[in-house]
């Protein structure tokens, strides 16, 4: 019979080296971090956070031999105390794929159940040598048992097909579409430049920069796929955007060279093409290409009111810099754009209904600014 026990302080570092075993290989792990060496080397200190928070607001279950565990946070109207400096010691563990682990984490808030209190299965991991002995069902069962006295419902987010299937038959159903984590990378066609704008106004939200970001990142995909390789047969180009400060956006296209270096080229007035670096240098507060005719970035920063905006200072300078030089380097890597580079993954919302007395089960994700688990806790 399998003991399934309460962890405490001490455990923690083993079970963080449990579920970062445990999840290494899932695809929202490689839409994470790419390369498997450096999952293995950034997760354990990762999960940690979610173990601390967890310990501090929550229930961890494990088993007496700690080879697996299950986090749950209760979910109520009210918020609870996020994990302190979560923010500062995320990018800490994370750099240089900070902005990935916070998309993902905003991937999920904006599909959280609100407005029922309801418990989360944050995390449910086993080590990869203990699957097939039920472990993972009976630390479903520890928790299920007080979910069904309580009349509570319960939500989670399976991180993949199988691990949806394996819920199924344990009282969860499926709680609308599969949440698509975005991967930024598109074919060299000009029907992806209107893939290109939904991608950036997904990503940015309601900065106030969006407007010029859209715009920009269009220009500079159409660029992409007009004036190099990432335009022939098969070809294909990066888009990375990001918040750099509270007025400026930074865009990133990566695509697979070409001749010459891209600059702007003022079309005269019946041209009909040749204006998109142009729209952009009048735009962008910052505009620099980089790498070489066989990949090459270019990095644009903007601001609310284009080109007419206070130029960034120093520190966005900085961060742009830092931020195109980090995305040389990954795509260096691959050293040619495929379909596999930043990875595609789905999760798949679950609910699992009251056992017990009839009561609304949690809605779709509605009202801006309602709280959720990532809220509460400051973390995923």
């Amino acid at each position: 019979m399998i003991q399934v026990t309460q962890a405490g302080a001490a455990d923690l570092d083993q079970l963080s080296e449990v579920i970062a075993e445990a999840f290494l290989d899932l695809p929202p792990s490689a839409w994470l971090i790419g390369d498997v060496q450096t999952r293995r080397q950034i997760f354990p200190s990762y999960f940690r956070l979610y173990l601390e928070h967890a310990l501090a607001n929550g229930i961890i279950h494990t088993t007496a031999e700690k080879t697996a565990v299950a986090l749950w946070l209760p979910v109520t109207t009210s918020p609870a105390a996020g994990l302190p400096g979560y923010h500062t010691r995320l990018t800490a563990i994370t750099w240089p794929w900070t902005e990935r682990f916070l998309a993902f984490d905003a991937a999920l808030d904006r599909h959280h159940p609100t407005g029922v209190p309801h418990h989360y299965l944050a995390i449910l991991a086993v080590h990869p040598s203990q699957h097939g002995n039920g472990i993972g069902t009976a630390l479903l069962g520890a928790h299920h048992r007080t979910l069904d006295q309580a009349s509570a419902p319960a939500y989670l987010e399976a991180s993949s097909p199988r691990n949806r299937d394996l819920y199924l038959p344990r009282g969860y159903t499926d709680l609308g579409a599969p949440i698509q984590l975005p991967n930024g990378i598109f074919a060299g066609t000009h029907d992806q430049v209107s893939a290109v704008r939904r991608f950036a106004r997904a990503e940015l939200g309601d900065h106030p920069a969006l407007d010029e970001a859209v715009l920009v990142a269009s220009e500079l995909a159409t660029n992409a796929i007009t004036h190099s390789a990432s335009g022939h047969d098969g070809g294909m180009f990066m888009v990375h955007l990001t918040a750099i400060s509270a007025d400026h956006v930074a865009i990133l296209v990566t695509d697979q060279g070409g001749h010459g270096e891209p600059r702007a080229q003022h079309a005269g007035p019946d041209a009909e093409s040749g204006r998109g670096l142009d729209i952009v240098t009048t735009i962008a507060s910052l505009f620099i290409p980089f790498g070489d005719d066989t990949m090459r970035t270019i990095v644009a920063v903007v601001s609310p009111n284009g080109g007419s905006a206070e130029r960034p200072g120093r520190l966005t300078l900085r961060l742009a810099s830092q931020l195109t030089a980090v995305y040389l380097r990954s795509a260096a890597r691959a050293r040619s754009l495929s379909p596999g580079l930043g990875g595609s993954a789905q999760l798949f919302p679950m609910i699992r209904q009251l056992r017990r007395a009839a009561s609304p089960s949690p809605a779709r994700p509605a009202a801006q600014g309602a709280r959720t688990a990532r809220d509460q806790r400051g973390i995923r």
